[in-house]
């Protein structure tokens, strides 16, 4: 008889191999499989669960034994938490993991807006040869506006204020003292956050209330020309009325790493806007961070397997 416990792999960067190596001598408790759907029934330990693969509650309902959902991920949109801690089982994340990518991704790509980059690469692209087409901002004294204050966002911060940059932010939940130690202004709306910043960097969860957050009223009140950073999530923005800011001249382009359907399909009409660079969900993607990732949603199964709270806990078993 099998006494292993099993742990169902749900992310296509994680190889079995890979996690039974950070196991180390646990390894031989667990059996580690990996798949691209949830059984539809058995006798499951955990789910190391990926960004991009979604889980219904009522799978989660088929399986027995579940103790931890471990999303190796910062956000966890796209998990049943109430089906799964009324499954008797923790939902874990490994927030923190790419903290460092994540908000250098967003400095390069507000450097590269400020500059107007995407603009003038697709002028050369396009054989014109002409500096002044993008209106490249100087970067010293260029307002920046933060939507949402957290974990990176506060390391934006950290590094475009000693470029010379004005950084304004905009986070209820965050003490002042906090905006103090970063030198940021506290904006107390996201409004005034928007108002008169050459740049927009978004930074906030997926909840019900910020889908399209930054809607064609929002963008209104946008100095004209200013550049939307988003590294968040997708569904943050409404992306059509982005792509219209932009032929409107009321934004001078935008930099997007993330979307409400990914991958980007063909025909996604941003895909035709050059005043737009786009990433594939790959702000947070380092080799360094992609270890990390994996280690910190591998530990959190162990912490629940030797009857811990797991480190990267956000929700705990209703039973």
């Amino acid at each position: 008889m099998n006494s292993r416990q099993t742990i169902v792999v749900l992310d296509p960067f994680a190889s079995v191999d890979r996690i039974e190596a950070i196991l180390g001598k646990d390894a031989e408790h667990f059996e580690v499989v990996a798949a691209v759907t949830l059984p539809t029934s058995g006798d499951v330990f955990a789910v190391l669960l990926g960004p991009e693969t979604p889980i219904t509650g009522s799978e989660v309902a088929n399986l027995t034994g579940l103790r931890i959902v471990s999303v190796s991920s910062t956000g966890f949109d796209h998990v049943p938490v109430h089906a799964v801690t009324a499954a008797g089982a923790w939902v874990s994340t490994a927030a923190g993991y790419c903290t460092d990518e994540v908000a250098e991704h967003a400095l390069a790509l507000i450097l590269g807006g400020l500059r107007g980059v995407p603009a003038l690469d697709a002028s050369v692209r396009r054989g014109k040869w002409d500096v002044t087409l993008s209106r490249p901002k100087r970067i010293r004294g260029a307002v920046v506006g933060l939507v949402g204050f957290g974990r990176i966002a506060q390391a934006v911060a950290g590094l475009l204020r000693p470029l010379g940059v004005v950084v304004k932010a905009y986070d209820p939940w965050i003490p002042d003292d906090v905006f103090e130690r970063f030198g940021v202004s506290r904006a107390q709306s996201i409004e005034t956050a928007l108002q008169n910043a050459d740049a927009v960097s978004l930074h906030v969860p997926l909840i019900p209330e910020t889908v399209h957050l930054i809607d064609s009223t929002r963008m209104a009140i946008l100095r004209r020309g200013t550049f939307l950073v988003n590294v968040a999530r997708g569904s943050l923005i409404d992306t059509d009325a982005v792509c219209d800011a932009i032929e409107s001249g009321q934004l001078s382009g935008a930099a997007l790493d993330v979307f409400q359907e990914e991958p980007l399909p063909m025909d996604a009409r941003v895909r035709q806007i050059a005043r737009v660079l786009l990433s594939p969900h790959g702000a947070w993607y380092s080799d360094e961070a992609e270890e990390r990732l994996f280690t910190m949603a591998t530990e959190s199964i162990l912490d629940v397997f030797h009857g811990r709270t797991p480190a990267g806990a956000v929700a705990a078993p209703a039973i």
